[in-house]
């Protein structure tokens, strides 16, 4: 696959996640728009959408928003030379906190969650996600802790399809 100066999503794409000892059932979504290639490095690119352009959803037990809601945050996703499959949607911290609390775009409401990692943490020691200290991926963005997070990595190659179609 060669790099493309932006990814578009035509509608909304999403994976759902059951976690942890209580199950909880999380939706991992990219709204709809154009992903600009805005940063790459040797492991891959990061595609950056308009706005807040990604959501991270808690669900009750019949796929419904539970409290507290759809969080919305700046970001996109990142997309590994190696094996594009391997796409995990991201999140920049420091776009997301410049915003503030209280501010709205696009009609989307701007709730915050701050996820930083201490001075001197690795990846790895703060636990922001299944792997994401191993191999490239840590390589990839230990320059940028406490600015990007990626997100746990889709189970099902349909969400990557769906992404990378433009591409292919």
């Amino acid at each position: 696959m060669t790099r493309s100066d932006a990814l578009v999503i035509k509608e909304g794409t999403y994976y759902d996640e059951v976690k942890g000892l209580l199950k909880i059932h999380w939706r991992y979504t990219l709204l709809p728009g154009v992903y600009r290639a805005e940063k790459e490095n040797a492991s891959g690119v990061f595609y950056r959408g308009t706005d807040r352009a990604v959501v991270l959803e808690r669900l009750d037990e019949n796929g419904h928003t539970k409290s507290p809601g759809a969080i919305y945050r700046t970001g996109g996703v990142w997309v590994p030379k190696g094996n594009p499959k391997d796409l995990r949607i991201y999140n920049d911290v420091e776009a997301t906190e410049h915003l503030g609390p209280g501010i709205t775009e696009n009609g989307r409401p701007s709730a915050i969650v701050h996820v930083t990692a201490p001075p001197g943490a690795s990846i790895a020691q703060t636990g922001l996600g299944t792997g994401i200290g191993a191999g490239a991926v840590g390589a990839a963005i230990q320059a940028d802790v406490g600015k990007i997070v990626l997100w746990d990595p889709p189970g099902a190659t349909t969400f990557a399809d769906r992404v990378l179609q433009d591409l292919q």
